[in-house]
């Protein structure tokens, strides 16, 4: 609710006539400097989020296979064995 509330106040209030995005910001009232600052730091804080996640899965993902690949070289053994 909080990010699409300083999208919204992004989009419509920073048409103010300035040369930057900073002149912008620095014209427009401290509630909303601070509720797109806010915005900006929780998107950096999901994306942070989302990439630790994605490298957790990762690294599970290949200590699993390695688990398996051994659990098969075991199996092949023991075949083998009783062949």
């Amino acid at each position: 609710m909080g990010i699409l509330a300083g999208f919204i106040a992004a989009i419509f209030v920073l048409p103010i006539q300035g040369k930057t995005f900073f002149n912008k910001m620095s014209q427009l009232p401290k509630s909303i400097q601070n509720l797109i600052d806010d915005c900006i730091n929780i998107v950096i804080s999901l994306s942070k989020t989302t990439v630790g996640l994605v490298e957790d899965l990762k690294y599970r993902v290949v200590e699993s296979s390695r688990v398996a690949e051994k659990a098969m070289q075991a199996v092949r053994e023991n075949k083998e064995k009783e062949e």
